[in-house]
């Protein structure tokens, strides 16, 4: 190989560090016309030995070096030249998100409020979020979208968020691990991958809510959904409401749910407007969003019934509206904006671990006990004296605090 040339350089405290003063040369070297991509340096001792340092100051020089993407360090093959420029260190962090997702009822949605978690916690490191919203993508033009979108980014761009479990979101993924981007998802990417996701756990949730019902003695409980693409937790807060109910010696007649096209106020009215003209009324409704909640209450009233004497409902996600409804509502406590800083965390370790993949965290939701579903204290208390490990806390009126405990995913 060429000779790297060491130039006379006095090196003091007030000059700058050796580390620092080495990975100058090497970068002159790799930049000069003796150096090409593919290019293998000399080891770490016959660089130390050239530069009259020590092994770890050609180690640092090298750290320096390989995070400006000049080098690559492979075991046992060597130390490889990537490139002969620096990269430049991209500031933006580029989040997906399916444009219909982002907003219910005129208000930040699930996604929106995370979102809204991630925006604020990059803005105070420095970044600059930009959001790429997008309709939704033909089945059969999934792949060839995601390899289009990732291709065309930015070559500054640090980092990106997806939305798990939705279609494309795997496509992403691997797009940008081809670029060598990090990247996090809110939920996991599929049911089984257990890496580079912030997720709720609503299974706890449920398995809670299930003990809570069966304790109570509720026989007929009906959970409505959004069965929209990518809305896989129901399913979780299902099993979950089952497995509790059951563990509680809880018999039920009815355990079921019904779908809704969306997630708005007037979509849960319609549903349960629609049930009430064929079945009697459930005694308690388990929703995965807050406005399906409110317009099942409406629903009821229209039909003459009660909330929460004849009828209790519990919505999904406590958004801050809908706890000023008429009654204040029972929720899943979900910690959406501190999900959002858990992403945006994870993000920007990642960028700074040149990371790609590392493993997923799942927060706990709570159950916040208001007007629409109300429990006695004996129920409550037993279910404490239970001392059940999968349990999420209850408490009465308004969450504790927004940060919940966290769970790293296996």
């Amino acid at each position: 190989m060429s000779t790297i040339e060491t130039r006379k350089t006095k090196l003091t405290p007030r000059s700058a560090r050796r580390s620092h003063m080495v990975a100058h040369e090497l970068r002159q070297f790799i930049a000069s016309d003796a150096c090409h991509i593919g290019h293998t340096l000399p080891t770490t001792r016959e660089l130390a030995a050239r530069f009259n340092v020590s092994s770890k100051t050609i180690h640092d020089a090298l750290g320096l070096l390989e995070a400006e993407n000049l080098i690559e360090r492979q075991p046992r093959v060597g130390t490889i030249i990537t490139a002969r420029t620096p990269a430049k260190h991209g500031r933006s962090i580029v989040m997906f998100a399916p444009s219909a997702h982002l907003a219910v009822e005129g208000a930040p949605s699930w996604l929106g409020q995370i979102l809204l978690g991630v925006d604020i916690a990059l803005l105070d490191k420095g970044y600059q979020p930009t959001r790429l919203p997008h309709a939704p993508v033909p089945d059969g033009q999934v792949e060839q979208w995601a390899r289009d979108v990732i291709g065309n980014l930015h070559h500054e761009v640090a980092g990106a968020v997806l939305p798990g479990g939705y279609p494309g979101a795997g496509m992403l993924a691997q797009a940008l691990d081809q670029r060598r981007i990090p990247w996090v998802s809110i939920k996991s990417i599929t049911a089984t991958t257990h890496h580079n996701f912030v997720s709720i756990n609503l299974w706890r949730a449920g398995y809670t809510i299930g003990h809570l019902l069966g304790r109570a003695s509720i026989t007929d409980v009906l959970q409505l959904n959004c069965a929209r693409p990518g809305h896989h937790s129901h399913l979780q807060l299902f099993a979950g409401l089952q497995h509790g109910y059951l563990e509680a010696d809880g018999t039920y007649e009815t355990l079921k749910m019904v779908h809704c096209a969306e997630r708005d106020e007037q979509s849960g009215h319609d549903v349960i407007a629609a049930h009430l003209q064929d079945h009697k009324s459930p005694q308690v409704v388990v929703t995965t969003g807050d406005y399906l909640a409110m317009g099942a209450i409406r629903a009821f009233r229209e039909h003459g019934l009660r909330v929460p004497e004849d009828v209790g409902v519990i919505g999904g996600t406590d958004f801050p509206t809908p706890t000023y409804a008429d009654p204040p509502l029972t929720a899943i406590h979900q910690p959406m904006q501190m999900a959002g800083k858990q992403v945006a965390e994870l993000l920007l370790t990642a960028i700074h671990n040149r990371s790609q993949q590392f493993t997923g965290v799942e927060l706990l939701p709570q159950i916040v006990i208001r007007n629409s579903m109300v429990f006695s204290d004996n129920v409550l208390e037993s279910l404490q004296a239970a001392d059940l490990d999968e349990l999420v806390p209850i408490h009465r009126g308004a969450p504790v605090d927004e940060s919940p405990q966290s769970e790293t995913g296996g």
